[in-house]
C-alpha cells in the first residue's frame, strides 16, 4: 500500500517552481515508433473536452527519411486504436496539428492517439486517455460548467468564474495592495495577465483557470455556488480522496494538459491521469500580502473549513506530485473554488 492520500501540513506551503518544455522530447515517443524508417510521432494531451467532443493535438517530429503523405488522429473505446477505428486525416508532412473529434459519448473514456503515414509504414505516438464530460451545471451569472460524479458526490470539473453571490450581489474586486492586505470581506480577482505568457487579459485569464477568491467570500452567508451546490468542507474533500484512494498519487484529479499544450495547461513534468475527471487546473494564487504565485504549477481550492481565526484548511495540487496536500492558509490568501453537491 502506498502512503497516505495528503498529508498534513502544519506551516504555509511552499512549492518550488517547473520547468518549462519548448515541445515533446523524442524520449516521450514509444521505442516502436524510433524505427529510422518510420515517422517520430508524438500525441499530446488531449484538451477541450465536452459532451461528445474533444480536441486532439499530434505532433510529427521527424519523416523517417521519406515524406509523409498522411498524418492525423485515431481514437476508440478500447486501448491502442489503429486506423480501422474512428479516424481523421490532418494534411501531410512534419509539425503540429489538432483534430476535432466529435460524435462522441458522454462519459466515457476513449483512447487516442496521432499518426504518421511514410512510404515504409504508419507510426503511432504514445497513447492518450481521456474522458468526456457528464454533465453541466450554470451559476447565477450564466456561466455554465462542465461536471463529473465522483462516487457520492457531484463535483465541478472547472474552476469558479462567478462575480456575483447567489443573490446576485456583486462581489467587490479591483482592491490596491493595501486594501487587499487589510480585507475582512469576501473579494475576488483575476491572476494577474501580465504574469502569464501567452493570456493578454483578465478575461482570457478567467475562461482559461477561473478566478481566485478569498476565504471571506467562501463564508459569506448568501452563498457562491449555483443553488443546491456547496464550497466543500474538510469532510467533503476527505470523502473524494477516500473514494479515489489508490488512485490519488497517480495524479487522478490532474488535467494531462501540460506545456506545449495551449492555456489552460500544468508546467512540465506534469504526473496526472485524470482518471476522476475532476481535470485539476494550477490557478495559482494570490497571496494575503498581495503578491502572486504558482500560476501554470500550483492549484489551490478553498475548504469552507476554518482552522482558527486567520486560517483556514486548503487543498493544493502541484505539477511535480499526483497527490494532494491538505495545508491551511490566510484567509485574506484568494484561491480557487469547484462546487459540489450530494448524489440524489
Amino acid at each position: 500500500m502506498r502512503n497516505t492520500i495528503f498529508t498534513l501540513v502544519i506551516a504555509m506551503l511552499l512549492i518550488g517552481g517547473c520547468s518549462s518544455s519548448t515541445g515533446p522530447e523524442i524520449g516521450d515517443v514509444p521505442p516502436e515508433t524510433r524505427d529510422p524508417a518510420l515517422a517520430i510521432v508524438a500525441t499530446l494531451p488531449v484538451g477541450d473536452l465536452k459532451l461528445d467532443s474533444a480536441l486532439g493535438e499530434g505532433w510529427v517530429a521527424n519523416d523517417g527519411g521519406s515524406p509523409v503523405t498522411e498524418r492525423g488522429f485515431v481514437w476508440s473505446l478500447d486501448p491502442e486504436p489503429t486506423l480501422a477505428d474512428n479516424k481523421i486525416i490532418e494534411g501531410e508532412g512534419m509539425g503540429t496539428f489538432t483534430i476535432p473529434m466529435e460524435g462522441l459519448l458522454p462519459d466515457q473514456i476513449y483512447y487516442a492517439r496521432a499518426y504518421a503515414i511514410n512510404t515504409t509504414g504508419t507510426a503511432y505516438g504514445a497513447e492518450q486517455q481521456f474522458r468526456t464530460r457528464q454533465g453541466t451545471v450554470s451559476d447565477v451569472e450564466g456561466n455554465v460548467y462542465y461536471t463529473q460524479t465522483i462516487g457520492e458526490q457531484i463535483w465541478m470539473a472547472e474552476n469558479l468564474r462567478v462575480t456575483r453571490y447567489a443573490n446576485a450581489d456583486p462581489i467587490p474586486t479591483g482592491l490596491d495592495r493595501s486594501q487587499w492586505i487589510g480585507a475582512d470581506f469576501g473579494a475576488y480577482v483575476a491572476y494577474h495577465p501580465g504574469l502569464i505568457k501567452g493570456l493578454n487579459t483578465v478575461e482570457d485569464v478567467m475562461e482559461a483557470y477561473g478566478l481566485l477568491y478569498n476565504w471571506y467570500v467562501v463564508d459569506d452567508p448568501r452563498g457562491i455556488c449555483p443553488e443546491g451546490w456547496r464550497v466543500p468542507d474538510f469532510k467533503d474533500w476527505q470523502q473524494l480522496f477516500e473514494e479515489l484512494d489508490d488512485l490519488m498519487e497517480y495524479g487522478c484529479l490532474k488535467s494531462r494538459r501540460t506545456v506545449p499544450a495551449e492555456h489552460p495547461r500544468w508546467e512540465s513534468p506534469n504526473t496526472a491521469t485524470d482518471h476522476s475527471g475532476w481535470t485539476a487546473l494550477p490557478g495559482g494564487r494570490r497571496l494575503g500580502d498581495a503578491s502572486w504565485e504558482g500560476i501554470g504549477s500550483q492549484g489551490h481550492f478553498h475548504s469552507t473549513t476554518q482552522l482558527d481565526f486567520l486560517n483556514s484548511w486548503t487543498t493544493v495540487l502541484n505539477c511535480g506530485e499526483g497527490e494532494a496536500c491538505r495545508v491551511f492558509s490566510l484567509k485574506t490568501s484568494a484561491n480557487s473554488i469547484r462546487c459540489m453537491r450530494d448524489v440524489d
